[in-house]
């Protein structure tokens, strides 16, 4: 299965907006119709759902609203001074292509295959890259587990069976209590950038 697919994020621009046809404005950021089209064609492709008129309409919102999570990630790694390199790009696509049990190059073929541009997959993987980032930089300093913490949930461990005898370790309890934490951090501050961002539908 395919996992990813991109966004180009461009600067907002009234000849642009004529000449390729703008689906979404997300603050001072475009998505074009092209682009819309591009991450529907990759998401029924990869799930096996049938290209026909009412999937995609059914579908439309779902990917609108993952191009505008992508926008906005991508602006705040972008305002938060993160920069991602193209070895750092080449590195998450040739993890994509082990996922999916490719090589890159067949990975690529693939892609071409299905009509989806090389640099729609390299706009997603830039823009996970630089979330990732901006995520390790400013939230997660955010987050604490206390001693307290470890032995709470320890303790709550011990009361199942399925761990009586074979509890994880501290170690193991504050970074899977520190990983939870931080997603749901992540998950607030996306729906904080997203209540306070300019979004505008023009499909």
């Amino acid at each position: 299965m395919i996992c990813f697919c991109g966004l180009s994020v461009l600067p907002a621009s009234s000849a642009y907006s004529i000449e390729m046809g703008i689906s979404l404005v997300v603050n001072d950021h475009m998505i074009s119709d092209l682009q819309v089209k591009e991450r529907m064609k990759l998401i029924m492709a990869s799930s096996g759902i049938p290209n026909t008129p009412e999937n995609r309409q059914k579908l439309l919102p779902q990917i609108e609203n993952m191009l505008i999570d992508e926008a906005l990630k991508r602006q705040a790694a972008e305002e938060g001074g993160i920069d991602v390199t193209p070895q750092e790009i080449e590195e998450g696509i040739g993890r994509i292509a082990q996922q999916n049990n490719f090589s890159v190059e067949q990975f690529q073929n693939v892609l071409k295959a299905q009509g989806i541009p090389r640099n729609t997959l390299e706009d997603q993987v830039r823009s996970e890259i630089a979330w990732g980032k901006y995520v390790q930089k400013e939230l997660r300093p955010q987050v604490n587990v206390s001693d307290y913490d470890i032995d709470a949930e320890l303790e709550r461990l011990q009361e199942n069976p399925k761990f009586k005898n074979n509890l994880p370790s501290r170690d193991q309890v504050l970074n899977k209590i520190g990983n939870e934490r931080l997603g749901r951090l992540q998950a607030r501050h996306l729906m904080d950038l997203k209540s306070g961002a300019f979004i505008e539908f023009r499909g």
